[in-house]
This record gives structure tokens, C-alpha cells and sequence, in this order.
């Protein structure tokens, strides 16, 4: 019998994360795929219930207050606030309160999606993996690198992005990208919805982004939006047209486009402005006692 050698003989990375479902389980698989191509063995990913902060290895602490005792219990020891607000998040970089010659890395959101955020944030930190670049100097970036400190919210409540639907050819890898730039939202415009929509939804929220679907509440007829008849007729397509192709569709709300694709700034006497904001609240009151 021989003795095993270890491929790599320094002290490992580990990530103890609170929760593995929805956001968070893309948050940790996220920085799973970044250590790993920045390290010469396989990072060990576990629930945080099963380690002992004692032990010998570097901590990347993943999760909520709530859902992971280790952030809970370093932050209070360290006498550091948790992060408030749906989407907000800290971040911490240093040496173990638990092992002196080991470090922690904690990214600690209030929310999935603010464990989402702190996790791509520590990411862009940490050095960019490198072709040729000796395993060793990469692990030296991460354990050797400053400590910091840092506790962040968004400015701007929804930040999404407007787009044809027809133009997304690969959704799981535009949505992974949206998620990575910290965007929450998105307006796909299609005719009508695809056939795998529920899953582009569903893919969607996993990774903190709300879909609003777009379809059109009279553009492109013949309809008048100066007469009462016409408008009727808008408001009586588009309760149509909501109920057979989007009701049962766990969406954030409608984006529309009406009768104002022109260059008229009044119609019959009165403002394009103030038509068009008539038929939107006659439509969504109607559609509002719906859902």
C-alpha cells in the first residue's frame, strides 16, 4: 500500500451556502464556476449546517441571515448590521475571526436576489482567471488578497431591459447575463406567447428577474382611438386576447403599444397624449378586475 499525495498540499476553499433553491441555488452555482477556474482542485460546496468554522479550510459563506447560522453568527459577532432592503447585500473579505492563518469570504444578501448580487459583485473582486497563469499565483490573488468591507442597495428600483422576443436566440444565456449585470427585469415583446414561455418565465425568476410580456392594444387596425366604439373595441380584444394567452401566465404585468405611431399631436379636437392615457386607464381598470 502506498501513500496518496495531495495534487495540491495548501489550504483549500470551501463554500458553505444557507440555501440551494431558486436565486440562491444560481448565486451559488455562480460562484462555484468562479472559484473552481480560479483554483487547481474541486471546491468543495456544502450546506453551512454541516461545517465547523474551525476547520482548516478558507470559508466562502453564501446565503441570508435567516438561512445560514455562520453569516448570522459573524455578523454579529463582528458587530456588523445585515443588509435591509429586498435586494441589498454585505460583502466581507478577511482574515477567520475562527482560524487566524485562514480566510472568509461573505456574501450575505437580505433576500435571494441581494445573495444573488453580492455574490457577482465579490466575483468581479477577485482576479480574472488567466491561460498559462501558475495555479499558485491564482490562489495567492484570492487568500492574499485585501480585506474589504462593503454594504450595498440598489438606486434604481427596477432596472430591466426592452427587447423583441424574436431576437433572443439562446434566453437561458441572455437571462444568465441579465442576472450577472444585477438587472431584475425584462419587457419581451412577441405577436403572441412562444410555446416554451412558461419556461422562459420560470427560468427567469430563478435568477431574480421578472418578465413582463408586450402585445399591442390597437396598433396597427383601422380603429379610431377619437371614437367611444373603437375604444370599446380595443378594451374588448385586449381582455380577449389577456385571457386566452396570458392569464394563466405567472407574469409581472403587460407592456402595450396603442393608436399614438404617428405625428399628430392632436386628434379630434383633443391632445394624442390624453386619448391614449384614456383608453390605458379604460383598459387596465377593466383588466385589474380581472387579476
Amino acid at each position: 500500500m502506498t501513500d496518496l499525495n495531495r495534487r495540491y498540499p495548501g489550504i483549500r476553499w470551501r463554500i458553505a451556502y444557507g440555501s440551494y433553491e431558486g436565486v440562491e441555488r444560481f448565486a451559488v452555482n455562480e460562484l462555484q464556476a468562479a472559484l473552481q477556474s480560479r483554483l487547481p482542485y474541486v471546491v468543495e460546496t456544502v450546506p453551512a449546517a454541516s461545517v465547523r468554522p474551525g476547520d482548516d479550510v478558507h470559508l466562502a459563506l453564501v446565503g441570508t441571515v435567516r438561512n445560514n447560522r455562520l453569516i448570522a453568527g459573524l455578523l454579529k459577532r463582528l458587530r456588523i448590521a445585515p443588509p435591509r432592503g429586498t435586494e441589498s447585500y454585505t460583502l466581507l473579505s478577511a482574515a477567520s475571526p475562527w482560524r487566524e492563518s485562514n480566510r472568509i469570504a461573505v456574501m450575505c444578501g437580505a433576500t435571494g436576489r441581494g445573495v444573488l448580487h453580492a455574490v457577482e459583485d465579490f466575483i468581479a473582486r477577485i482576479p480574472a482567471p488567466r491561460p498559462g497563469r501558475p495555479a499558485r499565483d491564482m490562489c495567492i490573488g484570492l487568500e492574499g488578497g485585501p480585506d474589504f468591507r462593503a454594504s450595498e442597495r440598489p438606486g434604481v428600483k427596477i432596472r430591466g431591459i426592452w427587447t423583441w422576443g424574436y431576437v433572443i436566440y439562446d434566453y437561458r444565456q441572455f437571462i444568465d447575463n441579465m442576472a450577472r449585470l444585477r438587472m431584475n427585469s425584462i419587457i419581451v415583446w412577441n405577436d403572441c406567447p412562444p410555446l416554451n414561455f412558461p419556461e422562459f418565465i420560470s427560468y427567469a425568476r430563478a435568477r431574480g428577474i421578472g418578465v413582463i410580456p408586450a402585445f399591442h392594444w390597437g396598433w396597427g387596425t383601422n380603429l379610431d382611438i377619437t371614437r367611444h366604439k373603437d375604444r370599446l373595441t380595443i378594451k374588448r380584444d385586449v381582455l380577449r386576447k389577456y385571457s386566452k394567452e396570458y392569464a394563466h401566465l405567472d407574469v409581472d404585468g403587460i407592456y402595450f403599444q396603442t393608436l399614438t405611431e404617428h405625428d399628430q399631436i392632436s386628434l379630434g379636437g383633443r391632445s394624442t397624449a390624453s386619448l391614449a392615457c384614456g383608453l390605458a386607464n379604460l383598459v387596465s381598470a377593466a383588466l385589474l378586475e380581472k387579476k
